[in-house]
């Protein structure tokens, strides 16, 4: 049986790429070429369900910003390196998933997230208007004023 033919790989293939992970690192991890990963994503069934797990994950991203909220919030007063570590890993994470900065993980679910119009978290909300993702945004004009407030302070 090839590879991408098993039902369990083909399963292990559409969570990576509904996680962002390229074709060529799934393609490599399984000894395939990407060219197979491509014509399998390509498949209009197997982009469906592609997409039906990046909304799986976009349901558990209230949670995992309650998580990620108390990490950084704990690691800036922990003495613990471990804490440091995680709430950075946290931090840095959040940053590349949003496409605020460049990092190996696609936005495809922060993309699926914003394409059904479903609600942010304040938190997130925060972060992408601060970083500019949403520049017409009304609240715009008050992160920009809190921002050179910030500065003034420092």
């Amino acid at each position: 049986m090839r590879t991408l033919e098993n039902p369990a790989v083909q399963e292990n293939v559409i969570k990576r790429l509904a996680n962002g992970e390229s074709q060529t690192a799934i393609a490599h991890s399984l000894g395939v070429s990407q060219a197979a990963i491509s014509k399998f994503a390509s498949n209009p069934e197997i982009r469906e369900l592609i997409r039906a797990e990046a909304l799986k994950l976009v349901g558990n991203l209230p949670v995992a910003t309650d998580n990620i909220r108390y990490l950084v919030e704990h690691m800036q007063g922990s003495n613990d390196p471990k804490m440091k570590e995680l709430g950075y890993k946290a931090s840095l994470k959040v940053l590349e998933t949003a496409g605020i900065i460049p990092g190996q993980s696609s936005s495809y679910v922060f993309n699926t997230f914003i394409d059904n119009r479903q609600e942010l978290s304040p938190v997130v909300m925060e972060l992408l208007q601060r970083h500019n993702v949403f520049p017409d945004d009304p609240i715009e004009a008050e992160f920009e004023k809190m921002r050179a407030e910030e500065l003034e302070e420092k």
